[in-house]
């Protein structure tokens, strides 16, 4: 496959958002579908679908291929192609990148020894077809706010405070001896307790105001659904719920 250098640009900046949280990448015609290393959000990103490829250590090789962003127009020529001379009876593949300069070549780890695997749909049916509960925007300064004011606290997680049907979002700290109230009065149909969500999904370098859905699965699984506007039908983030204390 032939990226231009806007294209590589953006496909790396989506390598960048997703090495964050999670080691390795899968991509199964032009679909990331995979929870992250903690299994607690779940990344899915469309991308074009003549791309299939896997990428471990992604934070390790990303220096590498940001290298293939140059001044020029450079177009860069992705190919994964099918070790003839593999010793087991396993397949595998090298991915060859290259301009016309230079050229890199990985052997692709088997998927089955990856901490991040592709999931299915049939997988993402049976965790995800949940019912909506409620669904909010949230301004970008606000998720701005709540990023900066869990990071201060030392906080990789933000918090949603139900309580008598109603929810507030906050930042804490681990001690509680500093709390950001963000968001309140959000009508949420959940037991009244505090519950924590990675912080990583509102992390995912959104430049607009992001939608969120407040979704419960079967045996009262709850998770949200992220994506923005400007990436409606490219990128939705699933982050679960885990219910830690009473209020």
């Amino acid at each position: 496959m032939i990226f231009s250098k806007n294209e590589w640009s953006k496909f790396i900046n989506v390598l960048t958002n997703i090495s964050q949280t999670n080691s390795d990448v899968v991509i199964k015609n032009g679909l990331i579908r995979q929870m992250n290393d903690s299994g607690t959000v779940i990344f899915e990103i469309k991308l074009d679908e003549k791309i299939n490829f896997i990428l471990q250590m992604i934070k390790e090789q990303l220096p590498i291929l940001k290298t293939y962003i140059t001044a020029d127009e450079n177009e860069i020529n992705v190919e994964r192609i099918k070790c003839e001379n593999a010793t087991t009876k396993e397949e595998y593949y090298q991915l060859s990148i290259s301009d016309k300069d230079s050229v890199i070549i990985f052997t692709e780890a088997l998927e089955k020894y990856l901490t991040n695997k592709f999931m299915d749909d049939e997988k993402k049916d049976k965790l995800l077809n949940g019912t909506v509960i409620n669904k909010i925007v949230l301004k970008k300064y606000l998720v701005d706010r709540l990023i900066i004011s869990a990071k201060s606290f030392q906080s990789n997680v933000a918090y949603l405070n139900v309580k008598d049907k109603k929810c507030n979002i906050i930042a804490k700290s681990e001690s509680n001896t500093r709390n950001a109230k963000i968001v309140s009065n959000i009508d949420l149909d959940l037991a009244d307790g505090l519950y924590n969500i990675s912080l990583s999904i509102f992390e995912y370098a959104w430049n607009s105001d992001i939608n969120i859905s407040f979704e419960k699965g079967s045996n009262d699984f709850v998770y949200l659904k992220i994506n923005n506007d400007e990436n409606l039908d490219t990128v939705n983030l699933y982050a679960i719920i885990t219910k830690e204390e009473t209020v």
